[in-house]
Protein backbone atom coordinates (compact mmCIF):
# COMPACT_ATOMS: atom_id res chain seq x y z
CA UNK A 1 0.00 0.00 0.00
CA UNK A 2 1.55 3.55 -0.98
CA UNK A 3 2.45 5.60 2.19
CA UNK A 4 -0.85 8.30 2.44
CA UNK A 5 -3.07 6.33 0.28
CA UNK A 6 -6.17 4.89 2.03
CA UNK A 7 -8.15 2.26 0.15
CA UNK A 8 -11.70 2.00 0.69
CA UNK A 9 -13.83 -1.34 0.79
CA UNK A 10 -15.89 -1.83 -2.64
CA UNK A 11 -18.98 -1.32 -1.16
CA UNK A 12 -17.99 1.97 0.40
CA UNK A 13 -19.39 3.66 -2.78
CA UNK A 14 -19.50 7.74 -2.79
CA UNK A 15 -23.52 7.67 -1.60
CA UNK A 16 -22.08 5.95 1.52
CA UNK A 17 -19.33 8.48 2.09
CA UNK A 18 -22.01 11.26 2.06
CA UNK A 19 -24.36 9.44 4.48
CA UNK A 20 -24.52 11.24 7.75
CA UNK A 21 -23.48 10.19 11.10
CA UNK A 22 -26.33 10.42 12.58
CA UNK A 23 -28.98 8.25 10.63
CA UNK A 24 -31.95 9.39 12.36
CA UNK A 25 -31.23 13.17 12.00
CA UNK A 26 -30.37 12.67 8.08
CA UNK A 27 -33.89 10.65 7.96
CA UNK A 28 -35.92 13.40 9.61
CA UNK A 29 -34.96 15.87 6.65
CA UNK A 30 -36.45 13.35 4.22
CA UNK A 31 -39.65 13.03 2.28
CA UNK A 32 -40.65 10.44 4.51
CA UNK A 33 -39.90 12.20 7.89
CA UNK A 34 -41.98 15.07 7.37
CA UNK A 35 -44.84 13.03 5.72
CA UNK A 36 -46.66 14.33 9.08
CA UNK A 37 -46.61 17.02 11.63
CA UNK A 38 -48.39 17.76 14.51
CA UNK A 39 -46.25 21.04 14.89
CA UNK A 40 -46.03 22.28 11.56
CA UNK A 41 -44.48 25.99 10.20
CA UNK A 42 -46.97 27.43 7.63
CA UNK A 43 -46.75 30.58 5.89
CA UNK A 44 -49.49 33.16 6.72
CA UNK A 45 -51.66 33.89 4.19
CA UNK A 46 -55.17 35.47 3.17
CA UNK A 47 -57.01 34.80 0.26
CA UNK A 48 -60.77 35.91 -0.94
CA UNK A 49 -62.81 32.80 0.93
CA UNK A 50 -59.75 31.22 3.20
CA UNK A 51 -57.09 32.76 5.37
CA UNK A 52 -54.32 30.99 7.19
CA UNK A 53 -53.27 33.41 10.38
CA UNK A 54 -51.22 32.19 13.06
CA UNK A 55 -52.83 32.50 16.78
CA UNK A 56 -51.13 31.09 20.80
CA UNK A 57 -47.94 29.57 18.64
CA UNK A 58 -50.60 27.75 16.30
CA UNK A 59 -52.51 28.10 13.01
CA UNK A 60 -56.31 28.80 12.19
CA UNK A 61 -57.87 28.57 8.76
CA UNK A 62 -60.27 31.57 8.61
CA UNK A 63 -63.70 31.47 6.43
CA UNK A 64 -67.31 33.06 6.68
CA UNK A 65 -70.39 31.04 6.91
CA UNK A 66 -73.19 31.71 5.31
CA UNK A 67 -74.41 34.59 7.67
CA UNK A 68 -71.21 36.17 7.01
CA UNK A 69 -69.72 35.17 10.28
CA UNK A 70 -66.38 34.55 10.67
CA UNK A 71 -65.29 30.83 11.37
CA UNK A 72 -61.95 29.44 13.11
CA UNK A 73 -60.67 26.02 12.45
CA UNK A 74 -57.37 25.21 14.21
CA UNK A 75 -55.10 23.55 12.05
CA UNK A 76 -54.10 20.61 14.20
CA UNK A 77 -51.57 18.80 11.57
CA UNK A 78 -50.34 18.52 8.00
CA UNK A 79 -50.09 15.30 5.96
CA UNK A 80 -47.83 15.28 2.82
CA UNK A 81 -44.20 15.87 3.28
CA UNK A 82 -44.07 19.48 1.36
CA UNK A 83 -42.94 18.07 -1.94
CA UNK A 84 -46.01 18.13 -3.73
CA UNK A 85 -47.76 18.97 -1.09
CA UNK A 86 -49.35 19.29 2.46
CA UNK A 87 -53.10 18.69 3.43
CA UNK A 88 -54.41 21.20 6.85
CA UNK A 89 -56.16 18.84 9.26
CA UNK A 90 -57.93 19.96 12.37
CA UNK A 91 -58.80 17.26 14.90
CA UNK A 92 -62.97 16.46 15.17
CA UNK A 93 -64.78 16.97 18.06
CA UNK A 94 -65.59 13.89 18.78
CA UNK A 95 -62.32 12.39 18.26
CA UNK A 96 -60.35 11.54 14.54
CA UNK A 97 -59.17 14.41 12.13
CA UNK A 98 -61.14 16.40 9.95
CA UNK A 99 -59.34 17.00 6.04
CA UNK A 100 -59.56 21.44 5.70
CA UNK A 101 -60.76 22.62 2.22
CA UNK A 102 -57.37 24.39 1.96
CA UNK A 103 -53.34 22.40 1.64
CA UNK A 104 -50.49 24.24 0.71
CA UNK A 105 -48.89 23.28 -2.99
CA UNK A 106 -44.63 23.86 -3.72
CA UNK A 107 -45.21 24.53 -7.35
CA UNK A 108 -44.67 27.89 -8.48
CA UNK A 109 -42.64 28.68 -5.59
CA UNK A 110 -45.69 27.44 -2.55
CA UNK A 111 -49.34 28.17 -2.78
CA UNK A 112 -51.97 28.02 -1.28
CA UNK A 113 -55.25 26.67 -3.19
CA UNK A 114 -58.21 23.88 -2.98
CA UNK A 115 -57.58 20.86 -1.14
CA UNK A 116 -56.67 17.71 -3.50
CA UNK A 117 -59.51 15.88 -1.77
CA UNK A 118 -57.96 12.36 -1.46
CA UNK A 119 -60.47 11.50 1.11
CA UNK A 120 -58.25 11.41 4.09
CA UNK A 121 -59.08 8.83 6.58
CA UNK A 122 -57.20 7.14 9.70
CA UNK A 123 -56.00 4.75 7.17
CA UNK A 124 -54.16 7.33 5.57
CA UNK A 125 -51.73 7.09 8.92
CA UNK A 126 -50.90 4.22 8.63
CA UNK A 127 -48.12 5.44 6.11
CA UNK A 128 -47.85 8.87 6.73
CA UNK A 129 -47.20 8.46 10.50
CA UNK A 130 -46.19 6.53 13.65
CA UNK A 131 -49.33 5.58 15.46
CA UNK A 132 -52.63 6.48 14.36
CA UNK A 133 -55.89 8.01 16.42
CA UNK A 134 -55.92 11.76 17.93
CA UNK A 135 -51.50 11.39 18.62
CA UNK A 136 -49.66 10.21 15.79
CA UNK A 137 -46.41 11.34 15.46
CA UNK A 138 -43.86 11.70 13.05
CA UNK A 139 -42.70 8.63 10.69
CA UNK A 140 -39.73 7.59 12.52
CA UNK A 141 -37.06 4.48 12.42
CA UNK A 142 -39.57 2.10 13.63
CA UNK A 143 -41.85 2.31 10.96
CA UNK A 144 -39.62 0.65 8.41
CA UNK A 145 -36.99 -0.94 10.59
CA UNK A 146 -40.34 -3.02 12.92
CA UNK A 147 -42.15 -4.16 9.34
CA UNK A 148 -38.68 -5.49 8.21
CA UNK A 149 -39.05 -8.06 11.28
CA UNK A 150 -35.53 -7.15 12.54
CA UNK A 151 -33.76 -7.57 9.15
CA UNK A 152 -32.19 -4.85 7.59
CA UNK A 153 -35.24 -2.84 5.21
CA UNK A 154 -35.57 -3.86 1.84
CA UNK A 155 -38.18 -3.44 -1.20
CA UNK A 156 -41.00 -5.32 0.69
CA UNK A 157 -40.91 -2.37 2.82
CA UNK A 158 -41.14 0.07 0.74
CA UNK A 159 -44.12 -0.94 -1.49
CA UNK A 160 -46.22 -1.73 1.84
CA UNK A 161 -46.90 1.96 1.28
CA UNK A 162 -45.75 2.76 -2.46
CA UNK A 163 -47.53 -0.23 -3.78
CA UNK A 164 -50.44 -1.11 -1.13
CA UNK A 165 -51.74 -4.40 -0.32
CA UNK A 166 -53.79 -6.68 -2.94
CA UNK A 167 -51.35 -4.67 -5.81
CA UNK A 168 -53.36 -1.44 -5.25
CA UNK A 169 -51.69 2.05 -5.14
CA UNK A 170 -52.22 2.94 -2.02
CA UNK A 171 -54.81 5.13 -0.97
CA UNK A 172 -54.12 7.67 -3.85
CA UNK A 173 -55.21 5.42 -6.61
CA UNK A 174 -56.35 2.19 -7.85
CA UNK A 175 -53.56 1.45 -10.57
CA UNK A 176 -52.98 -2.56 -9.88
CA UNK A 177 -49.47 -3.44 -9.99
CA UNK A 178 -50.24 -5.79 -12.96
CA UNK A 179 -53.53 -6.39 -14.86
CA UNK A 180 -55.72 -5.12 -17.72
CA UNK A 181 -55.04 -0.84 -18.30
CA UNK A 182 -52.75 -0.77 -15.48
CA UNK A 183 -49.83 0.00 -17.64
CA UNK A 184 -51.86 3.22 -18.64
CA UNK A 185 -52.49 4.43 -14.81
CA UNK A 186 -50.08 7.03 -13.48
CA UNK A 187 -50.41 8.77 -9.89
CA UNK A 188 -48.93 10.28 -7.16
CA UNK A 189 -47.98 7.39 -5.64
CA UNK A 190 -47.15 5.46 -8.59
CA UNK A 191 -43.21 5.17 -7.85
CA UNK A 192 -43.70 1.42 -6.48
CA UNK A 193 -46.10 -0.14 -9.35
CA UNK A 194 -44.71 1.81 -12.48
CA UNK A 195 -41.06 0.34 -10.90
CA UNK A 196 -42.44 -3.27 -11.45
CA UNK A 197 -43.46 -3.13 -14.75
CA UNK A 198 -40.16 -1.45 -16.18
CA UNK A 199 -38.05 -3.42 -18.15
CA UNK A 200 -35.02 -2.96 -15.81
CA UNK A 201 -36.24 -4.29 -12.96
CA UNK A 202 -37.32 -7.23 -14.34
CA UNK A 203 -34.28 -8.06 -16.69
CA UNK A 204 -31.99 -7.25 -12.74
CA UNK A 205 -32.52 -10.33 -11.22
CA UNK A 206 -32.86 -9.22 -8.18
CA UNK A 207 -30.43 -6.13 -8.22
CA UNK A 208 -32.57 -3.20 -9.09
CA UNK A 209 -34.13 -2.52 -5.99
CA UNK A 210 -35.50 0.78 -4.44
CA UNK A 211 -32.91 1.25 -2.44
CA UNK A 212 -30.58 0.95 -5.62
CA UNK A 213 -31.02 4.37 -5.97
CA UNK A 214 -32.84 5.54 -3.02
CA UNK A 215 -30.41 4.79 0.13
CA UNK A 216 -31.80 3.97 3.54
CA UNK A 217 -31.74 7.26 5.46
CA UNK A 218 -31.12 10.13 2.61
CA UNK A 219 -33.11 8.49 -0.55
CA UNK A 220 -30.82 10.42 -2.70
CA UNK A 221 -28.35 10.32 -5.11
CA UNK A 222 -26.38 12.83 -6.69
CA UNK A 223 -26.66 12.81 -10.65
CA UNK A 224 -23.25 10.98 -10.90
CA UNK A 225 -24.23 8.58 -8.51
CA UNK A 226 -27.57 7.94 -10.55
CA UNK A 227 -25.62 7.39 -13.56
CA UNK A 228 -23.30 5.03 -11.87
CA UNK A 229 -26.05 3.01 -11.40
CA UNK A 230 -27.17 2.79 -15.10
CA UNK A 231 -23.77 2.41 -16.08
CA UNK A 232 -23.60 -1.02 -14.16
CA UNK A 233 -26.04 -2.38 -16.98
CA UNK A 234 -25.66 -0.36 -19.83
CA UNK A 235 -21.54 0.89 -19.67
CA UNK A 236 -21.28 2.24 -23.16
CA UNK A 237 -24.46 3.80 -23.50
CA UNK A 238 -24.24 7.44 -24.86
CA UNK A 239 -20.36 6.71 -25.61
CA UNK A 240 -19.85 7.59 -21.68
CA UNK A 241 -21.40 11.31 -21.41
CA UNK A 242 -22.15 12.28 -18.65
CA UNK A 243 -25.27 12.65 -19.02
CA UNK A 244 -28.79 12.86 -16.23
CA UNK A 245 -30.17 9.26 -17.15
CA UNK A 246 -33.58 9.85 -15.38
CA UNK A 247 -33.64 13.59 -17.01
CA UNK A 248 -34.59 11.23 -20.40
CA UNK A 249 -35.56 8.06 -18.84
CA UNK A 250 -37.72 8.97 -15.93
CA UNK A 251 -39.27 12.50 -16.71
CA UNK A 252 -41.82 14.13 -14.55
CA UNK A 253 -45.34 13.56 -15.12
CA UNK A 254 -48.43 15.41 -13.94
CA UNK A 255 -50.11 12.54 -11.61
CA UNK A 256 -53.84 11.55 -13.08
CA UNK A 257 -54.85 11.74 -9.61
CA UNK A 258 -53.59 15.05 -8.45
CA UNK A 259 -53.68 17.70 -10.76
CA UNK A 260 -50.42 20.08 -11.27
CA UNK A 261 -48.60 17.83 -9.39
CA UNK A 262 -45.56 16.31 -11.22
CA UNK A 263 -43.88 13.17 -10.19
CA UNK A 264 -40.95 10.72 -12.07
CA UNK A 265 -41.84 8.22 -13.61
CA UNK A 266 -40.76 4.73 -12.54
CA UNK A 267 -40.90 3.05 -15.52
CA UNK A 268 -37.42 3.85 -16.64
CA UNK A 269 -38.55 3.80 -20.99
CA UNK A 270 -36.60 5.04 -23.96
CA UNK A 271 -37.39 8.39 -24.19
CA UNK A 272 -40.76 9.14 -26.83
Amino acid sequence: MMRGVVVLPAFQNAAQLRAPADAAAGFAGTGMGRSFSATPELAAWEGEAYSVRRKDGGYELWTRDGGGHRVETAIDAVIGSGRHARMLLSRAAGGGWLELPLAWYAADGGKYAASPHFGFSEACLACHARGQGDHPATFGCVGCHAAAGGDQPGEGVCLQCHLGASGLNSGHGTAAASGTGAEDKFELNSSGYRLLQSRCYRSSGGKLTCTTCHPAHTFSKTAAEYRMVCRGCHPTMHNGAPLECPRCHMPKRGAQDAAGMLVADHRIQRPL
